[in-house]
């Protein structure tokens, strides 16, 4: 907890402050910061529903949502860092690093972590819509989830124990921001 943040403000999961431009945890709560409500899918089949807060150029990411590609166990939850890039008034570049577990309910869930690049498109004061792409590693011990893994990839390392694949993917979604 602080009033005014010069600098970075780093905690695991939740920072709280007046003022702070750059805070480094899954839950920012800042008075003169930026708090929204995203809606997000991606090339995997992942629609999720993700909390994000922060200040000026940092902010975290919590979200659960479905997976429709999965027979069962189609639960998702996610987690991530991202850092806006100010460009103009009514544009910003999102760079977000983001892990989710899909089939998350399961014992052997899908684990998918990416770097993600997304011009963000401000439309008035509280709407943003965005999209990009990504660069992604999945791994899972369940076999079943061989549908959830796209068809194409930069690698794959599958053998009798686990599925895994790196691939390029995207992400589109829309924010309202309070």
């Amino acid at each position: 907890m602080a009033n005014d943040v010069k600098g970075v403000q780093w905690a695991g999961l939740l920072n709280i402050a007046r003022n702070s431009d750059v805070p480094i945890g899954l839950i920012n709560i800042i008075k003169n910061g930026e708090m929204g409500m995203a809606v997000t899918y991606d090339g995997i089949g992942n629609a999720v529903a993700s909390f994000r807060s922060g200040g000026k150029y940092t902010y975290g990411i919590l979200g659960i949502g479905y997976n429709h590609k999965m027979k069962k166990n189609r639960l998702v939850a996610e987690a991530g860092l991202g850092a806006h890039i100010p460009v103009l008034k009514w544009l910003r570049i999102n760079n977000e690093l983001k892990v989710s577990s899909i089939g998350c309910d399961s014992s052997d869930p899908v684990y998918n972590a990416g770097y993600l690049l997304l011009p963000a498109f401000r439309i008035g004061r509280h709407f943003e819509l965005f999209g990009g792409g990504s660069i992604n590693y999945m791994e899972t011990k369940n076999r079943d989830a061989e549908n959830v893994f796209p068809n194409h990839s930069l690698w794959k390392g599958n053998n009798s124990e686990k599925l895994q694949q790196a691939y390029v993917g995207y992400q589109v979604g829309a924010q309202f921001i309070f």
